[in-house]
């Protein structure tokens, strides 16, 4: 979504991307082998897709194996950059922009872009710390060494998180852009406002959706949920990962928790509505994630429902003043805070949410956002007049 909000938003903002390449997210042949899936395609050929908006995506062709995957990917966007290059050779600005840098490898983005002398930004949307936020492996610890020496390299960069600007960029100009909401979600929102609860007596729904995993602090969740005495808490979770069997484990334990799997986005936002407050739980002590940022706390704030969540990336800095955060990342301050939240005054909780909505569709729908990073490529990067 990420992505495609992206190019929606700078084709509005008259920056029409001439050619987009992608590769099709498919299991690599040493998950089979691992078990982590049941089958994977050796040869994933040439491809291309065109989405609603009518931007036509050519996907790069590969040998379905780690390394030879990441290598291919590379080699044929060095090629499909340079035969582009070539056809637009006569353009005043040309510019490479590129969305992280494991596939494909930056070193092939800078490499094309030297090759036709082309401007390069990068969307760092996601940096892994090796045993941090993945295993302890030589392919981990190449990519992480590779993007550290790679990123400095390049010309802009987008960043969802300060601290890759501190910590990578070497005063490189760059623009934070966590995320955005889609107008159309803000419309739906305003037609089916969430059903907050009123009554002390009524239900207290607790929401949480996203990967189940310890990063995002499921069993943190878990925990605190358990206890929370009585009927009155309930405890709704969505999505897929690697706890999946844990969150079913609790399901089978506790008959107020429901677990709903991994929902399409339009039944999330439903989901949403039906809660009295939404979990963020992305874990800051235990785990290195200094280099991420939730995206789901933007549909979250922008959904009205109230949000607890803890101090991750600049939440405290732009957003605390209508959530409520979270210092200690333990189950028996989550629950504290929890009750805490559900015995304030309905018109408190309600007012929290309306203002965390106002403020996201002022300043962060996708539209604000895209137009940002426009007004970044024009005068930042491309030395452009504002009107150009």
């Amino acid at each position: 979504m990420y992505q495609h909000e992206l190019l929606v938003g700078l084709t509005r903002a008259g920056l029409v991307p001439s050619t987009i390449l992608s590769v099709l997210p498919v299991p690599s042949r040493r998950h089979v082998k691992s078990g982590r899936c049941k089958s994977a395609r050796l040869w994933i050929g040439r491809q291309k897709a065109e989405t609603a908006q009518g931007l036509s995506i050519g996907f790069l062709p590969f040998i379905n194996v780690t390394p030879l995957k990441q290598l291919g990917i590379g080699v044929g966007t060095v090629f499909s950059l340079v035969r582009w290059g070539w056809q637009n050779r006569r353009a005043k600005c040309r510019l490479v922009y590129c969305y992280n840098l494991s596939v494909p490898p930056g070193l092939f983005i800078l490499l094309a872009a030297w090759l036709i002398r082309a401007k390069t930004l990068v969307s760092l949307c996601d940096i892994d710390i090796p045993g941090e936020t993945v295993p302890v492996g030589w392919f981990w610890k190449l990519d992480y060494w590779m993007q550290r020496r790679l990123i400095p390299h390049f010309d802009g960069h987008i960043v969802v998180a300060d601290a890759i600007a501190k910590d990578f960029l070497n005063g490189k100009p760059h623009l934070r852009l966590e995320g955005g909401v889609r107008k159309e979600v803000l419309e739906r929102i305003d037609r089916n406002p969430p059903a907050l609860v009123e009554d002390s007596g009524k239900q207290f729904v607790i929401v949480a959706a996203g990967h189940l995993s310890e990063t995002n602090g499921l069993p943190v969740l878990l925990d605190a949920f358990s206890l929370l005495p009585g009927d009155r808490f309930r405890l709704r979770i969505a999505g897929s990962g690697p706890l999946e069997a844990q969150v079913r484990a609790a399901v089978a334990s506790d008959h107020r928790i429901e677990f709903l799997g991994l929902l399409s986005f339009e039944r999330v936002l439903d989901l949403y509505a039906s809660a009295s407050v939404l979990v963020n739980m992305r874990m800051t002590k235990t785990r290195n994630t200094k280099y991420f940022f939730p995206s789901k706390m933007m549909e979250y704030l922008a959904s009205g429902v109230p949000v607890i969540s803890t101090s991750t990336g600049h939440v405290e800095e732009e957003f605390g003043s209508f959530t409520y955060l979270l210092k200690e990342e333990t189950p028996k301050a989550l629950s504290d805070l929890i009750r805490y939240v559900a015995d304030l005054d309905p018109e408190a909780r309600r007012d929290t949410g309306a203002r965390a909505r106002a403020y996201m569709a002022a300043h962060k729908t996708w539209e604000a956002q895209t137009q940002r990073l426009a007004a970044f490529i024009r005068t930042t990067l491309l030395k452009l007049e504002p009107s150009a």
